[in-house]
């Protein structure tokens, strides 16, 4: 790929309604689904005259919408939506999860640090064990503490293993502060029996967590661990950010050409790479790679974002008794995070806050971008010959991106537009594309009467980019902004290019 494209940053313009006709009605550079609940309202009219700022005047694409990158450098704004019934008022920890509520799992993978230690191979010589209701002796534990001059941000794995070829039992142990290899672990055993092992598990789980391991409900105690939700379906490798298991196959297979125009292809590649996905995640000091304790499931997510709430009501004056380095200190346990040897920032103010909504909003969005791709990996098995994999991310867009004719006077106004209100000179243009989601056309008939529009601009992270284009701009209840919650839009480019990244 050449090397102006392989930057990440990228900014949108947009075609929205004015302000005066609806502060939440905004059609956006992505055309949204018809209107919904927690969805932004009607969309806009196509082929209407309007002023995109006092002094400039331009006429709306006959396209659908735009979407340009362009070398600029933000932060993220969309992302999945949280229903505010999820919002506490109040100090009260969030439901925490219990091992003996888990979810059904294929598997649970060995530990692989067993195999620095000790003569065995994780893969092939231990498995993990489950009890008759299906439940797996194997837990992840963190403690996160930045209450006083305190600097704790730690782990402790526990996990119950058969010896496959003796049929013997043992209990893996290992801990370590979050982000960097393990500094203690310990192999107790052999035990004859599973019930033999077990009181040895249970008494750790005790020891660290002051909860019994079969309990329903998990209190959390002050000074221990509380267990993580993960989800053991998938991986991090090298390969990829979230990875399926089972989604690998070893056969050779054979790509079919691109039906894709070649910027078209680039522009997809970037938004589905790993590259990309590891920079988001990285920038929040959510380097998965360098975390022992996995991948947080879905709902550990959720978990952590309705601390984020209550965070949100102190900040807005609401009596809670909590402070925020406590409150900081039960969001850092919920999603573990590596900050090395430094001491986790305060969340205490509401730019550190909307930092972790977006960082928590854009991790699931990339649940849902890796479960695309997981699924293409999928269809490998299928077949030798299987077309290329930027036509199938493509394809899962359910959308139609046609390239603008440099030449044509629809790429002209935009990058008129874009050179009059950009920041400096080092931004350039270099491609625009319409974006046509599919049913979109049908769903906006009805609002085809709405005659007052400005070209404006929305920017964003890359790393949701191929949501938004799957699903749409949405309105999540903690989008920041001076003025609430909403799609922020803006009439200078060098605004919005300060949302990107």
């Amino acid at each position: 790929m050449p090397p102006r494209r392989q930057s990440s940053r990228i900014a949108s313009a947009a075609l929205a309604k004015s302000k005066a006709e609806s502060q939440s009605a905004i059609a956006t550079t992505l055309k949204r689904p018809a209107p919904t609940t927690n969805r932004t309202s009607p969309a806009r009219k196509k082929k209407k005259t309007t002023s995109a700022s006092p002094a400039t005047k331009f006429t709306t694409p006959k396209k659908k919408s735009i979407i340009q990158p362009s070398k600029v450098t933000p932060s993220p704004i969309t992302s999945k939506e949280t229903s505010e019934s999820e919002k506490s008022s109040n100090a009260e920890s969030p439901s925490i999860f219990s091992p003996a509520n888990q979810k059904k799992q294929k598997s649970h993978p060995v530990d692989k640090d067993i195999e620095c230690y000790y003569s065995y191979d994780p893969n092939s010589d231990f498995t993990v064990v489950k009890n008759e209701n299906e439940i797996w002796y194997d837990v992840v534990l963190n403690q996160c503490n930045i209450t006083g001059s305190s600097n704790n941000n730690k782990y402790y794995r526990i996990q119950m293993l058969k010896h496959n070829a003796t049929s013997r039992y043992f209990v893996w142990l290992k801990w370590g502060r979050v982000g960097e290899a393990s500094t203690g672990r310990d192999l107790k055993g052999p035990f004859l029996t599973e019930e033999a092992a077990l009181p040895t598990f249970e008494k750790k789980y005790k020891d660290k967590t002051g909860n019994k391991f079969d309990a329903e409900t998990f209190v959390p105690k002050k000074g221990k661990y509380v267990p993580l939700e993960i989800d053991n379906d998938v991986e991090v490798n090298e390969d990829a950010f979230l990875h399926n298991k089972g989604a690998d196959s070893k056969d050779n297979v054979e790509y079919l050409p691109s039906k894709l125009v070649p910027v078209t292809k680039e522009l997809v590649d970037v938004l589905f790479s790993k590259e990309m996905r590891n920079e988001a995640l990285t920038s929040f000091n959510l380097d998965l790679k360098r975390l022992p304790l996995g991948v947080p499931s879905q709902q550990q997510i959720q978990r952590g974002i309705s601390i984020l709430n209550i965070i949100d009501d102190k900040l807005s004056g609401s009596d809670i008794s909590d402070s925020y380095n406590e409150l900081s200190s039960q969001f850092y346990t919920a999603i573990p995070h590596s900050f090395g040897r430094s001491r986790p920032p305060s969340i205490n103010n509401a730019e550190h806050l909307q930092k972790r909504y977006d960082m928590c909003n854009i991790l699931l969005d990339m649940f849902a971008t890796n479960e695309t791709i997981n699924n293409i990996e999928k269809g490998k098995k299928e077949t030798k010959k299987v077309p290329c994999p930027a036509d199938s991310y493509y394809d899962s867009m359910k959308a139609h991106l046609d390239v603008i004719d440099k030449k044509s006077k629809e790429f002209k106004m935009i990058k008129t537009y874009f050179e009059k209100t950009k920041g400096h000179d080092r931004m350039k243009l270099f491609d625009v594309w319409s974006v046509d989601r599919h049913g979109e056309e049908e769903r906006y008939k009805e609002f085809e009467c709405v005659e007052n529009r400005r070209l404006l601009w929305h920017g964003t992270n890359i790393a949701v980019v191929a949501p938004i284009i799957t699903s749409g701009l949405r309105i999540m209840p903690h989008s920041g902004g001076r003025v609430g919650s909403g799609i922020y839009l803006a009439s200078m480019q060098e605004k919005s290019a300060w949302y990107t990244s």
